[in-house]
């Protein structure tokens, strides 16, 4: 049987975000919905049982976990992990749209008819 986290291990100086190893976990194991495979990275996690590594950051560093402010920085993995639970499935995070207010165009100025 293979061992994904060995797997991912091998890789560690590769970024692994949570929806690419929910990803992988799901394409080893078709049979396990997101929400079984969160809650097994939950209990993990609680246990202490989840290596360093998991929670990496882009810079190679360990992400602070125990911070959920969403003003400062991201969530943390368990607030990731409880949201999957909670949903059924890997929330989307879309960037916020900015709308613009739609203003009466006027006609273009014509500058043709003034004399000079």
């Amino acid at each position: 049987m293979l061992d994904i986290a060995e797997v991912l291990k091998a890789r560690e100086s590769e970024f692994v975000s949570l929806r690419e190893l929910v990803t992988r976990i799901r394409l080893y194991q078709p049979h396990v919905t997101e929400t079984q495979i969160a809650d097994f990275l939950y209990i993990e996690e609680s246990n202490g049982d989840l290596p360093e590594w998991v929670k990496q950051g882009i810079a190679g560093t360990i992400e602070p976990t125990y911070t959920d402010n969403h003003y400062n920085g991201d969530p943390s993995l368990i607030s990731l992990l409880k949201a999957i639970r909670e949903e059924g499935y890997m929330p989307e995070v879309a960037p916020k749209l900015e709308l613009t207010q739609s203003t009466v165009s006027e006609p273009p100025m014509d500058f043709d008819d003034i004399t000079f």
